[in-house]
C-alpha cells in the first residue's frame, strides 16, 4: 500500500496521461462526423437549388433551339420569322456572321426594336443591318440596299421579319437583280422550298433579269 507521501506509481501516471488523450479523441471524431454531416448537408442544399436551375438552363436552350428554325434560300443565306435579343446566342453558336432585319421597328408593341437586335448582334461579333419592308410592297431601295450586303457582307447570312414571308420575297427579288444570278424558275424554287411563294412577282423578277443581262458587268 502506497502512504500519501510517496509519489504515484508510472502505471498510475500513465493511466491519468491517458485519460485526457482519450477524450481528445473522442472530440475529435465527433468534431469530424458534425463536419461530414454539415458537408453532405450543405451539398444536398446545393443540389436542391442548383439542379433546377441547371435544367431550367438546358430547356430554354432546347425552346431557343426550337425556335430558331432557318430555312435556307441560297448560297450560305437562310431565313427566319422574328427573333429576340436572347435568341442572337443560338444564331452565334451555329456561325451566322451577318444578320439582317427586314421588319419595320414598331409593328406590334412587343417587338424587339432594330437598336436591341444589332446590340445583341454586335455583342457576339455578328454583323447586323436593318433594312425595313412595309407589308405593301418592297422598296427599290431595299433591294439595293439588300444585294449590297449579299455582295459585300460575311456569310453565312441571315434575314428576318415577322414570319419570314417579306424577307425571302426580298431576297427573291435581290437574287433576280444580281448579275450572275439565278434564273426565274430557280429563284421561284427556292423561295418555294423555304416555304413562301412568290409567284406573284413574277413580273419583277422577269424585269430584273433582264435588265441584268443587257447591264455591263464591271471587269
Amino acid at each position: 500500500m502506497t502512504s500519501p507521501n510517496q509519489p504515484a506509481s508510472l502505471d498510475e501516471n500513465t493511466a491519468s496521461t491517458a485519460k485526457p488523450e482519450r477524450t481528445l479523441k473522442i472530440v475529435s471524431k465527433r468534431k469530424l462526423f458534425w463536419q461530414a454531416f454539415l458537408a453532405a448537408v450543405m451539398l444536398t442544399i446545393a443540389a436542391y437549388f442548383v439542379t433546377p436551375l441547371f435544367e431550367r438552363k438546358i430547356n430554354f436552350q432546347r425552346y431557343v433551339e426550337s425556335q430558331v428554325i432557318l430555312s435556307p434560300v441560297g448560297g450560305d443565306v437562310s431565313i427566319t420569322s422574328q427573333l429576340r435579343p436572347g435568341y442572337i446566342y443560338e444564331l452565334s453558336r451555329r456561325h451566322i456572321r451577318t444578320l439582317v432585319d427586314v421588319r419595320p421597328d414598331g409593328e406590334e408593341q412587343r417587338q424587339a426594336s432594330s437598336d436591341e437586335m444589332r446590340s445583341a448582334a454586335e455583342n457576339v461579333g455578328i454583323d447586323f443591318y436593318y433594312i425595313p419592308v412595309p407589308h405593301e410592297s418592297i422598296p427599290d431601295k431595299a433591294v439595293m440596299e439588300l444585294s449590297d450586303v449579299l455582295s459585300r457582307g460575311k456569310t453565312p447570312t441571315v434575314l428576318y421579319c415577322r414570319t419570314g414571308k417579306r424577307a425571302a420575297r426580298l431576297y427573291a427579288l435581290a437574287e433576280a437583280s444580281r448579275a450572275s444570278g439565278a434564273g426565274m424558275d430557280d429563284i421561284l424554287k427556292l423561295v418555294r422550298d423555304a416555304g413562301f411563294d412568290a409567284e406573284d412577282l413574277k413580273d419583277d423578277l422577269a424585269r430584273r433579269i433582264a435588265l441584268r443581262e443587257t447591264t455591263p458587268t464591271a471587269k
